[in-house]
């Protein structure tokens, strides 16, 4: 399944089908001080308005994979930068079997742990280089 088939079966759930506090949208602090996260505001509206419970979590919950263990799902919509400390509890995190959805991609993120967990879901081996 591509991460684009993935992200669609995702979203396609009923609203409220995800239980409570298991569904997170990762938005980095780094991220909204170069792009005033005005990008991230759409999906955290969308997943309102279909009545889903969720976190907003940024770059120091994101950096611990433990902390991230009680998601269902990690999403993060046009988040280009990444710390690496972040970037590596979210690979970790998906390396443990977390869902971890990325709408867009983090094409300022370097971490290769992190390159190498979203390209191995997608596919692309472009993008784990």
């Amino acid at each position: 399944m591509t991460s684009f088939a993935l992200a669609l079966a995702t979203l396609a759930l009923a609203p409220g089908d995800l239980p409570a506090q298991q569904l997170a949208v990762f938005q980095s602090e780094t991220n909204t001080r170069e792009y005033h996260g005005i990008y991230q505001e759409p999906l955290r509206r969308w997943l309102a308005r279909r009545g889903e419970d969720f976190d907003v979590i940024g770059d120091a919950t994101a950096a611990e994979a433990a902390a991230l263990a009680k998601y269902a799902v990690v999403l993060a919509s046009s988040t280009y930068l990444v710390p690496d400390a972040a970037a590596k509890g979210l690979a970790e995190y998906a390396a443990k079997g977390g869902r971890l959805l990325w709408i867009d991609s983090p094409a300022r993120c370097t971490h290769p742990d992190l390159r190498k967990a979203l390209a191995d879901v997608s596919g692309d081996r472009a993008f784990a280089d």
